[in-house]
């Protein structure tokens, strides 16, 4: 028996890529290999019952059904329980007729909205001059530049980190939670043409892994994700186990079902390093774990230390970056809820030492007022030209903030924020590209950003 009551939505629409049809049963004759439609729900019924969410036969002809709905959260969920009495002998055939289709008719999510198509992306009008690459060459220097709106954007992508492949010369976007597209297709923009791509048809699923091996996307994914630098792969530890997705074919290609730390994407940490990525996690469901994912052992694999490896607290208040001017790693670990606390640890690969750094001027970072959120470390990029560590969502006095590594300070740059109210939100992300000294930041539904840098031209003065 099919029970359901859902269809791909016509539009993109955030957190929502299904839309609700009437609830229906349908009963599978294996003899004749025939469906006959058994019944559905009264009109009047129909909105209270929302989305079914299981169903079991009980014995004798009586299935039951369960369903909920109405928020994303389950504490504002309703729920509700269903019964249906099923006689092969009654069966109406004309509404059979009716509600049924030809043999072989199908319809994918590709169908239902032009975003959710990878041919839609690639039919977009092309750039065959190399327009939008030269005029990057040509941005002001060491100003924030909103990228031009293209004519195919990306579907409603936000609350993700920004990832720069430099073996493909884009950047990836994988987001989720919230007013996302929830479906899991990785957005791809091409910095040659700056044309968006995906390599899939776009699947949605509430939790786990879709029937293609795919993970979900339907929670917020920043520093949740990471390229690894050894195999060009992405790594995204999830709920079902550590996935894998190569930038290059536009898939997910591989899938380990273990990992040693539980789902929690706000406290589990990823950053690129020469050893691969490395995660650092915390909290009561993701617990506590740092090592690195060996990609061509699918496995990951503890990193030595001594010294006290720092809590993760929260989401927006921890961040991890490899500073490869001294081959350590950065941790930005908070104090607590919106309070980011002002303290740098460094893991150092070679001595495998954990030392809490004791930045100079902590306090003006501690004892900020949540409103000025300086605690909002979590999107932050190791630039090693400046041997500064910049953060795309703290600014003082509509300057962009920084932790001098040398000087062991932090500080604020000469960098200007960008008047749009998207850039700089808790949807943005940071990336660099070291090679053409340029910035990256993938903000709130294809809004955009291009810093082109001159580093001479970068002060800093400590906060």
């Amino acid at each position: 028996m099919l029970l359901g009551g859902d269809t791909f939505r016509g539009n993109v629409s955030p957190q929502q890529p299904d839309q609700k049809l009437p609830t229906e049963a349908w009963l599978f004759d294996a003899t004749t290999l025939q469906w006959s439609f058994v019944g559905g729900v009264v009109a009047e019924e129909e909105a209270t019952l929302m989305r079914l969410v299981g169903a079991t036969h009980v014995g004798g002809d009586t299935v039951l059904a369960v369903a909920n709905g109405n928020s994303e959260y389950p504490s504002l969920q309703r729920s509700s329980t269903w019964a249906l009495r099923v006689d092969p002998a009654t069966l109406d055939a004309a509404a059979t007729a009716m509600k049924g289709v030809a043999p072989g008719t199908s319809r994918s999510r590709a169908d239902a909205a032009p975003g959710w198509s990878p041919a839609w992306y690639d039919e977009a009008p092309r750039d065959p001059e190399g327009t939008f690459g030269a005029w990057l060459d040509d941005l002001p220097a060491n100003e924030w530049t909103a990228l031009p709106t293209v004519e195919r954007p990306n579907t409603a992508r936000s609350w993700g980190s920004t990832i720069f492949d430099a073996a493909n010369h884009q950047l990836l976007h994988w987001t989720g939670g919230h007013q996302s597209d929830p479906t899991n297709t990785v957005q791809h923009v091409h910095l040659e043409t700056g044309r968006y791509s995906i390599g899939h048809v776009a699947e949605s699923l509430a939790i786990g892994n879709t029937f293609n091996g795919r993970p979900d996307c339907n929670n917020h994914t920043y520093n949740a994700v990471a390229l690894d630098p050894v195999s060009k792969l992405l790594v995204a530890p999830h709920r079902a186990g550590t996935h894998v997705y190569d930038p290059a074919l536009g898939d997910w290609i591989d899938f380990v079902p273990t990992q040693p730390f539980g789902y929690d994407l706000y406290n589990v940490k990823l950053t690129a390093s020469p050893v691969g990525v490395v995660a650092w996690t915390g909290g009561q469901t993701a617990g506590t774990f740092f090592g690195r994912f060996v990609v061509d052992q699918h496995a990951w694999e503890t990193l030595p230390f001594t010294g006290d490896l720092p809590a993760v607290t929260g989401a927006d208040e921890s961040s991890l970056v490899h500073d490869s001017k001294r081959d350590q790693l950065l941790m930005f670990a908070a104090t607590g809820y919106e309070d980011a606390g002002g303290q740098v640890w460094s893991y150092d690969f070679a001595s495998q030492a954990i030392t809490a750094l004791e930045p100079t001027n902590r306090a003006y970072i501690d004892d900020s007022p949540s409103s000025q959120a300086l605690h909002r470390v979590r999107e932050a990029v190791y630039v090693e030209a400046l041997d500064l560590v910049l953060f795309v969502q703290m600014w003082v006095d509509g300057q962009q903030v920084g932790y001098d590594v040398a000087n062991n300070v932090w500080v604020k740059t000469n960098i200007a924020k960008h008047p749009s109210e998207q850039f700089g939100s808790v949807d943005c992300g940071i990336t660099i590209d070291p090679e053409r000294e340029r910035l990256y930041a993938l903000c709130n539904y294809a809004e955009n950003f291009a810093l082109r840098a001159t580093f001479a031209d970068i002060t800093t003065t400590p906060l």
